[in-house]
């Protein structure tokens, strides 16, 4: 039996189905003449609008916002790549690996150290498999490349030019501190890129914050701030990296478990404590620097639609005249927000999910689940995700475990087992079958 891990990746996506063209309507993403968007279909009715990629009508494919070469934007093919059979790089073809019957193949260099696309090609017919192939980046030609026995080939033909391909860009939208960072084609095609905190200039993500409920947009990429200033551990501050310079916000933790978000201070620290694993308090001969108080993050009101016939509900997140969907739906059968998500047998809209652990009690005669919840905690889960034997398994998370816990495999090796600092053991219900919450489709507008 192994242990139960947490082995999820969420997606970020934005809901809706029309255009912001009426006051007071919400902002929502809509295809062009020629892109069109790609959805998630939940299976009752509900449909969930992709950012990531679309549809082009004009070239029959799926394709993607990739900076070109020339550092502009465009929707390119989503595609395998192109690679040469002679050293001089002169003779292209297609090799066929990730996508079956592809459309195009794509041609990649690095320019100053980054990848960007410099050519699409158009896929011809299977070709006979090469024992070796040669990659072109600039004016090198690197190789030669041993083929894999599985491998497939095939012709390249015309070449479709960069002025033929939709241009994208950016916009913002809205007039206060949040701004709705919105990417638009030249056809008309328009989808939500990110959210965006104009005050302190990051992309943010609309996220309950507070003990009370509070939802507010909560800013990505800050640094962790798991030191302190002060021996009880109270001041939270940034340890100082050896190499890299401080990020320009860090994110602590408050009393309740909910985040905190702060300006690094310009002030150096000699003393800096930790937190133990009993929860002790100690110094440490780390330096830090210090941190500003707590900012006070934009506030977004929230509403809940009422689709008729739909379990899963749209949730219309705003700030002043600004209003638009957040990247959660409301499942009204299970009464949590939820994401889509994939679980192994396609995407499911699935909520907040806590780690999974295994422990025994005295004697360590059988392992059985546990729920590992971290405390305080902002929001708690009301659901854990474990692997069991291979399998994913979701269940319902009961009531603290007050008595003590073991791990072993059997008597001769029985040990106590605590959970690690900041999260309490909690016992769980059976496992729950994935068909419970809503699964999806992925479809595109043709």
């Amino acid at each position: 039996m192994r242990g139960w891990l947490l082995l999820l990746a969420l997606s970020w996506s934005a809901c809706g189905d029309s255009g912001l063209d009426a006051d007071g309507a919400v902002f929502t993403p809509h295809g062009g003449t020629r892109l069109a968007l790609y959805w998630d279909g939940y299976t009752d009715g509900t449909r969930v609008p992709s950012s990531a990629q679309f549809y082009d009508r004009a070239l029959h494919t799926t394709c993607a916002p990739v900076r070109w070469a020339d550092g502009v934007e465009r929707c390119v093919p989503v595609a395998d790549d192109v690679v040469y059979t002679d050293g001089e790089c002169r003779d292209p073809i297609g090799r066929e690996v990730t996508y079956f019957r592809p459309t195009h193949f794509v041609e990649d260099a690095e320019p100053g150290g980054h990848t960007h696309p410099v050519r699409v090609l158009q896929a011809g017919a299977p070709v006979p498999p090469v024992t070796r192939f040669f990659r072109k980046n600039g004016d090198r030609c690197a190789g030669p490349t041993p083929s894999p026995d599985d491998a497939r080939y095939r012709a390249v033909l015309a070449e479709v030019p960069a002025s033929e391909l939709v241009t994208l860009r950016d916009r913002d939208v809205g007039d206060g501190r949040i701004a709705l960072r919105v990417r638009e084609s030249d056809d008309g095609a328009q989808v939500i890129r990110e959210v965006r905190d104009r005050a302190l200039d990051v992309r943010c993500v609309p996220t309950r914050v507070g003990a009370d409920g509070t939802v507010a947009c909560e800013p990505q990429g800050a640094a962790v701030a798991a030191y302190f200033r002060d021996p009880a551990c109270l001041e939270p501050a940034l340890l100082l990296p050896e190499i890299d310079a401080p990020a320009d916000l860090a994110v602590a933790v408050d009393g309740d478990g909910c985040p905190t978000y702060h300006r690094l201070r310009p002030e150096r620290l000699s003393t800096v404590y930790a937190r133990g694993l009993d929860g002790s308090c100690a110094s440490t001969n780390l330096s830090a620097i210090a941190l500003e108080p707590a900012l006070a993050l934009p506030a977004l009101t929230r509403e809940v639609e009422d689709v008729a016939a739909h379990r899963l509900q749209r949730l219309v997140l705003g700030e002043g005249d600004l209003r638009f969907f957040d990247d959660q739906l409301l499942d009204t059968a299970t009464g949590a927000t939820c994401r889509g998500s994939d679980l192994g047998d396609g995407t499911r809209c699935l909520p907040a999910l806590a780690t999974g652990a295994f422990a025994s009690t005295a004697g360590c005669s059988g392992a059985f689940p546990i729920a590992l919840v971290p405390q305080p905690a902002c929001e708690r889960p009301a659901f854990a995700l474990g692997v069991v034997d291979d399998e994913f398994a979701i269940r319902a998370i009961g009531d603290p475990i007050t008595t003590p816990l073991f791990v072993g495999a059997g008597p001769s090796q029985c040990t106590p087992w605590a959970a690690p600092s900041g999260d309490v053991p909690y016992g769980v219900g059976p496992p729950i079958d994935p068909s419970t919450f809503v699964r999806a489709t992925l479809f595109g507008e043709r």
